[in-house]
């Protein structure tokens, strides 16, 4: 069973090790991690990950950050977990759900899409500042490709 546990902010640092799972650039983490609500992801009683959401403009719930560690990869937690916050986004009144990968991220961007995610924007040069400098499947990733869920079209992640 996956579940999400709300994380007091207090205790938001303590977590900074699974953030880096999804973004290295810890200065980047500090800027964002107390602009969003964090969440302990939870697998058979387990905390195997963390998801940061964070309002946006438009009634849009962003996913900040998503981590999950590498040994419960690859095994429908992602997916679940999404759907969990699809399942608050529109208990909330959010009409979109978005997240963002680097375009070198190749997993990632066949997994927003598998999940029901549309490419909706590219933010170019987003990664260009980044120290270390993200680099995934022999690609430097400067550019962010952002996803976006619309909820009052479907709402739903897919199976697949």
């Amino acid at each position: 069973m996956v579940e999400l546990q709300l994380i007091k902010r207090e205790n938001y640092l303590s977590f900074i090790h699974l953030l880096k799972l999804a973004d290295d650039d810890e200065q980047a983490i500090q800027s964002y991690l107390y602009n969003g609500t964090l969440y302990s992801i939870h697998w058979n009683n387990a905390s195997v990950g963390v998801v940061l959401l964070q309002s946006g403009a438009n009634s849009d719930l962003e996913i900040k950050n998503i981590a999950l560690e590498e040994a419960f990869r690859a095994k429908g937690i992602g997916k679940v977990v999404l759907q969990l916050v699809v399942d608050l986004a529109k208990s909330s009144s959010y009409k979109t759900v978005r997240v963002g990968t680097a375009n070198c991220s190749i997993g990632n961007i066949i997994f927003y899409q598998k999940c029901g995610f549309r490419m909706k924007e590219i933010k170019r040069d987003f990664f260009a500042g980044y120290n270390p400098s993200v680099i995934e499947n022999g690609i430097i990733g400067l550019d962010m490709i952002v996803f976006q869920m619309d909820l009052d079209k479907s709402g739903q992640v897919t199976k697949s």
